[in-house]
């Protein structure tokens, strides 16, 4: 009776066979720290031994690591338990919720008066942490972006003439395409737009023979970036889509720039479908 039961009720083994969120930022931060510091002789190498689909495999671990990695802002950031003491009291009760009103009249509060309650000393300790945090995660997104940029690009220069016809192209303007969506700090923003230029020039025929899916994705993306709050990524992405259109026409032969205006009208009526504003002036002005 017990076997039968045995049989029928296994007992419960947790599951071993996944990375928790911790880990899977660990063992990026190794493949990163990896590639960053390997040469480029190796990097080259190593391509060169490497199947279509082990390649491929390789850029989709970087299309990750930009989505693990990302900056979610001061907000969002959460702190661990280990940021409070056990011993503390409020470690029971729910967590507070502050905004940057009410941190600002404690900071000023005790500028006036000059003490320093307990209250008042929990939130300048959280608020350290907090900010403290927040300027990791920000340098290390920022960190990640220029590693990636910097393999993607010595990529493309090395396998250039390989690239056009195979499955690697496409998993590399994934990549760029997920710098967009994401958004990046004002000083990665800059090698991004340099870094697209650079793919346009090189790989116009991806973009304007064939499926026009990839054009219209990164048409989509280029708009919704000159909507952004930042006037230097509003600039820049203006002049990526000025070289799209200018790019469009020399490869028709200077016929006209037809896929990508038909993918602006149709990006525009995407964004308004998504109730993306854009009756304001930022939009309106990188028009």
């Amino acid at each position: 009776h017990s076997r039968s039961i045995s049989m029928t009720q296994p007992p419960a083994v947790p599951r071993t066979d996944k990375f928790t969120v911790a880990e899977t930022r660990d063992m990026l931060l190794c493949f990163l720290f990896t590639t960053k510091h390997l040469s480029n002789d190796h990097m080259i190498t190593w391509w060169h031994n490497c199947t279509q689909s082990e390649t491929a495999s390789f850029f989709q671990v970087l299309d990750m690591c930009l989505i693990v990695f990302r900056y979610v802002g001061k907000k969002n950031i959460h702190l661990g338990d280990n940021s409070k003491s056990p011993k503390n009291k409020s470690s029971t009760l729910p967590a507070r919720i502050a905004n940057s009103e009410s941190e600002n009249s404690n900071i000023s509060s005790i500028l006036e008066t000059g003490t320093l309650t307990h209250q008042n000393r929990e939130n300048l300790v959280e608020e350290t942490v907090k900010l403290q945090k927040s300027l990791q995660e920000m340098n290390l997104a920022t960190e990640v972006g220029m590693i990636i940029l910097d393999v993607v690009g010595l990529y493309c220069v090395q396998f250039k003439e390989s690239m056009i016809d195979g499955a690697i192209l496409p998993k590399i303007a994934q990549v760029y395409l997920r710098f967009l969506q994401l958004g990046q700090s004002e000083t990665l923003s800059k090698h991004v737009f340099a870094a697209l230029r650079a793919f346009i020039n090189n790989f116009s025929q991806a973009l304007f023979k064939g499926t026009a899916m990839l054009c219209g994705q990164f048409v989509y993306e280029l708009l919704k970036c000159c909507d952004s709050r930042l006037q230097s990524v509003r600039q820049e992405s203006c002049a990526v889509l000025y070289l799209l259109m200018r790019s469009n026409f020399e490869f028709s032969g200077r016929k006209g720039l037809t896929r990508v205006h038909l993918q602006v009208i149709i990006s525009v009526s995407q964004m308004i479908g998504n109730v993306i504003g854009l009756n304001n002036s930022r939009f309106q002005e990188s028009l």
